[in-house]
């Protein structure tokens, strides 16, 4: 399964760089052992966005909506 599927994301719609995000995401998914606990998966994309915010690489905005969705509840 996939991240993007968990958080009911569509990437096809997204440009070069957003689809970067979105791999760097799953990568970074896996790497914390594929958890998908709402508050968890809240703090990976907490995680992801400020990486990627650092790192100048365009995020989808996607991301922040699936945030405040997961922190939410």
């Amino acid at each position: 399964m996939l991240l993007s599927m968990i958080l009911r994301i569509d990437p096809s719609h997204f440009s070069k760089e957003e689809s970067l995000a979105m791999e760097f995401a799953e990568r970074r998914w896996v790497e914390v052992g594929k958890r998908i606990n709402r508050r968890r998966l809240a703090g990976l994309l907490c995680s992801v966005t400020h990486d990627c915010y650092s790192s100048v690489l365009e995020f989808p905005s996607i991301f922040l909506t699936r945030l405040r969705e997961l922190s939410r509840g």
